[in-house]
């Protein structure tokens, strides 16, 4: 999920450099995102254009895609995308989407891997609004506090930590 961001678009990265060692498993990444149009896709990786908070967009990649690393976020709230460029709708709402897909593909004997790149604390508040760790901490209550979720798919939150110095 978000190809194209900074998390992402580094996973593609060394994705791409590990293919070359003996223990690389060759696995196919689609990498999805609103802008992966602009992209060509290269040996193990297929850009695929969708939108996280256009759950039919997404529909037809997780049919042979079983594992989801969702990488989709802001630090700055995206007026760009009105409404939908808000913290809460791009920190959370996004995973959840995704998260329900996944559950609704469950066959009941396979689960689905879903990592959810949360954050481990965020920048003061007065260089980031608060409402950004705010929706992250929201995303991982509604992912791990959800039963259909904890039955269907397996879950890991990340939280990568960031230091700060004044």
């Amino acid at each position: 999920m978000s190809s194209t961001g900074l998390v992402g678009s580094s996973i593609i990265r060394e994705s791409q450099k590990n293919q070359q060692l003996s223990s690389y498993h060759n696995n196919h990444i689609y990498a999805i995102s609103r802008t992966a149009g602009r992209y060509k896709s290269v040996p193990g990786v297929s850009y695929v254009q969708a939108d996280a908070l256009e759950p039919n967009t997404l529909r037809k990649s997780f049919d042979s895609n079983p594992n989801v690393v969702h990488t989709v976020g802001t630090l700055i709230e995206q007026s760009k995308y009105g409404s939908n460029g808000t913290y809460e709708r791009m920190n959370r709402d996004t995973v959840v989407n995704v998260a329900n897909i996944m559950a609704s593909k469950y066959d009941g004997i396979h689960r689905r891997c879903l990592v959810y790149f949360s954050a481990g604390n965020a920048p003061p508040r007065y260089l980031l609004n608060e409402r950004y760790i705010q929706s992250k901490r929201e995303a991982e209550e509604l992912l791990l506090g959800n039963k259909e979720f904890k039955e269907k798919i397996r879950l890991v939150v990340l939280r990568p930590g960031t230091t700060f110095e004044q």
